[in-house]
């Protein structure tokens, strides 16, 4: 009797682990949310201020603060801006600051949509405010593990 007990506390074990698997499925990655200037002149860009922020939408506990350029060579105190786009974070807000335009544009409730898919192709996307309207890039399998673009225009 008490081998059938172990018996039936195994089958009950292995049946809830089972029911409870994603066994077929993966975890798929997301895009990386990269800040782009599209249409800015290289003058605009030559000092561009980020300050990170808490992620709570306040913009009122600064986490740190960096200055890029896209100067030929960055200084000790500054950052080289890529192909005119910066790399940014899930879960931190952003304040993106262009001094030689006298302009800021806030960025904040990055999150992300991945998904657990049972197919070779992933989909990725995701959500940001930027300046209070709401942006949504669309699942979609040809951004996942590549760049999910906030465009910046001036």
């Amino acid at each position: 009797m008490r081998s059938y007990l172990y018996l039936a506390l195994i089958v009950f074990s292995g049946s809830t682990l089972l029911l409870n698997c994603d066994c077929n499925k993966r975890l798929c990655t997301n895009a990386f949310p990269t800040a782009r200037f599209v249409n800015f002149d290289s003058a605009s860009l030559h000092a561009v201020i980020v300050k990170a922020y808490t992620n709570d939408g306040k913009f009122d506990q600064l986490q740190s603060t960096t200055v890029y350029t896209n100067a030929a060579e960055a200084g000790p105190d500054t950052s080289q801006i890529g192909n005119n786009t910066l790399l940014l974070n899930f879960f931190t807000d952003y304040a993106i600051e262009i001094p030689a335009l006298s302009k800021t544009w806030s960025i904040r409730g990055i999150s992300s949509h991945y998904d657990k898919i049972n197919t070779a192709a992933c989909t990725a996307g995701m959500s940001y405010y930027l300046n209070d309207t709401l942006h949504t890039i669309a699942p979609n399998a040809m951004v996942s593990n590549l760049v999910g673009y906030i465009d910046i225009s001036e």
